[in-house]
């Protein structure tokens, strides 16, 4: 093999996680669910600005957003390790279905006031504590530990992609349709991806089976952070980017 040869597999190890069976599938499931989480705050945020013209409301909604991820998004490992990760994340795509037909529903009847929209995107907040450790946790198990990197590389690549496209697609539905029309498409998003992890292993790993309470478990894990300082250093600077960006 040439050098150029070695040098053009090199370049391109990400697009080779694609060799890995079914593992298409994840990604296109992680592509259709950014899409629909940066669509949603798009609709929602305007629907509340259009009934309010309150900045403080939209604050509220922000903050109701980012509630759940705040208080259950350290659980969300330590749950993952001990349930089957495919159901789990089976089980927060029926949500966030289930939510985004509620909304077109409310929307569509002309029924949805701010309460309403405050606790739709509570529910759609929850959705993402529970999904976001469980997708990322689920990657290894199917790509395999030596390709984690390349898949995570991708991964990056469908939030960053879709932080643009998700809300000029929320736009211009809103704008050419409706509200109401956005959140179905949203519910189609992920009704595909329902389809698309059915398609993975019923059992892509075992099931860790740990003795004592989900409180222990997590303070190990915090035990085993404060004994790594590279890790530390990493979560310090992330946290600063996102309180600062």
């Amino acid at each position: 093999m040439s050098l150029l040869s070695r040098s053009a597999r090199h370049s391109f190890a990400p697009i080779d996680t694609f060799r890995t069976p079914r593992y298409g599938y994840l990604w296109v499931s992680s592509l259709l669910w950014n899409m629909a989480r940066s669509m949603d705050q798009v609709v929602l945020g305007w629907v509340v600005l259009e009934m309010t013209n309150s900045a403080w409301d939209l604050a509220v909604m922000g903050a109701l957003r980012w509630l759940p991820l705040l208080v259950f998004g350290a659980a969300g490992g330590a749950v993952a390790d001990r349930l089957n990760r495919r159901v789990l994340l089976l089980g927060a795509q029926g949500l966030g279905l289930s939510i985004c037909l509620g909304a077109s529903a409310l929307l569509a009847l002309g029924v949805l006031d701010v309460g309403l929209a405050f606790l739709i995107t509570f529910l759609l907040g929850l959705q993402w504590a529970v999904d976001w450790p469980i997708r990322r946790a689920l990657i290894p198990d199917v790509v395999g530990r030596e390709r984690t990197v390349n898949a995570v590389a991708l991964e990056a690549l469908t939030m960053n992609l879709t932080r643009i496209v998700g809300p000029l697609v929320a736009g211009i539905l809103v704008a050419s349709a409706s509200a109401s029309a956005a959140f179905l498409v949203m519910a189609c998003m992920y009704a595909g991806e329902l389809l698309l992890l059915r398609m993975l292993p019923r059992t892509v790993r075992d099931v860790r089976r740990s003795g004592g309470s989900l409180m222990r478990y997590l303070g190990d894990g915090f035990s085993q952070l404060r004994q790594c300082q590279p890790i530390v250093g990493v979560l310090a600077i992330s946290v600063l980017m996102n309180v600062l960006v």
